[in-house]
């Protein structure tokens, strides 16, 4: 059976020096991945080495939203994400990551080692050809944007996502809705978001890709 199989891995986890907080952080992450996006999973996410979590998707959909919601967690920690479809070949029943194996597993590691050395974060291999070119220069470009961004500016963008109210926002955060406004104008929020909807219609059309394939099987 083939599924995408996601790679997390934290940037400079040598240079954590509270090893147990970012342990802590990553069973966090995949436990609200795993309950956020269980429709989802064929495999749950997991710590399959001590600075990487693993989990594996039957639908491309919910990728990105995964990626942020882990990052949201992990941070300030930056995190590199591998994405690949391909064959799992054993231990699919258990639904767990760390048993499963197979060719996906395989070249997600693969991804995994080019992502290190290229120093990016972001890269799928699914066979998609210029759908999966532009998700890896939108999904780099957009973090590669947001990196640049303060923490504070960053919960700024975050919460008025989630709010859509800039009153609420400053009076979340504590600050004048006057500097919220500035804040959102300065980051050119609208880029950013624009972004976002940009990379799940691609991921959309890369699920209807991959329908198409199947039905053609069947």
């Amino acid at each position: 059976m083939k599924c995408f199989v996601v790679l997390f891995d934290v940037i400079r986890s040598s240079a954590v020096a509270d090893r147990e907080s970012l342990t802590r952080r990553m069973e966090e992450a995949s436990r609200i991945c795993n309950e956020k996006y269980s429709s989802h999973l064929a495999g749950v996410f997991e710590i399959t080495k001590g600075d990487e979590i693993a989990g594996v998707l039957n639908s491309a959909a919910p990728l990105f939203s995964i990626y942020r919601d882990i990052q949201e967690v992990l941070q300030p920690e930056g995190v590199r994400c591998a994405v690949a479809w391909g064959d799992i070949t054993a231990g699919l029943n258990s639904r767990r990551s760390s048993i499963m194996d197979g060719p996906g597993f395989y070249r997600a590691n693969e991804i995994m080692l080019q992502l290190k050395k290229l120093q990016l974060f972001w890269r799928i291999f699914s066979d998609g050809g210029v759908i999966d070119e532009a998700l890896n220069a939108l999904v780099n470009l957009y973090f590669l944007e947001r990196e640049k961004l303060t923490p504070l500016q960053r919960r700024v963008y975050d919460l008025y996502l989630i709010l859509g109210n800039q009153q609420q926002v400053a009076h979340r955060l504590n600050r004048t809705q006057q500097q919220i406004s500035a804040t959102l104008k300065s980051i050119r929020w609208r880029v950013l978001k624009g972004a976002e909807e940009a990379i799940g219609l691609l991921l959309l059309e890369l699920d209807k890709r991959i329908k198409g394939e199947r039905d053609q099987k069947t």
